[in-house]
């Protein structure tokens, strides 16, 4: 039996990389839970903290954030200079 084609996990990600400037932000929010309840949950939102943390343009980090139902997550990635 054949494995599926992995997905792509974020096609527009390219093309707004390329628009975005350097030292400008990307936030993504509603990030945390996910990773945290279910590690090995497979999900868009882990696919998407994969691929910023791999990205060589890209230094990120996951702020966590406190609710009154628990706690969320907001991933901050800026987009690095020329010189890394």
């Amino acid at each position: 039996m054949a494995q599926p084609e992995p997905r792509r996990p974020f096609p527009g990600m390219r093309v707004a990389l390329v628009a975005l400037n350097c030292g400008k932000l990307i936030l993504a929010d509603n990030t945390l839970p996910d990773a945290v309840l279910d590690p090995t949950a497979d999900s868009d939102t882990k696919r998407y903290s994969a691929a910023v943390a791999a990205h060589p343009a890209l230094v990120s980090t996951i702020v966590p954030v406190l609710r009154r139902r628990g706690f969320d997550g907001l991933t901050v990635s800026v987009k690095r200079g020329p010189g890394g």
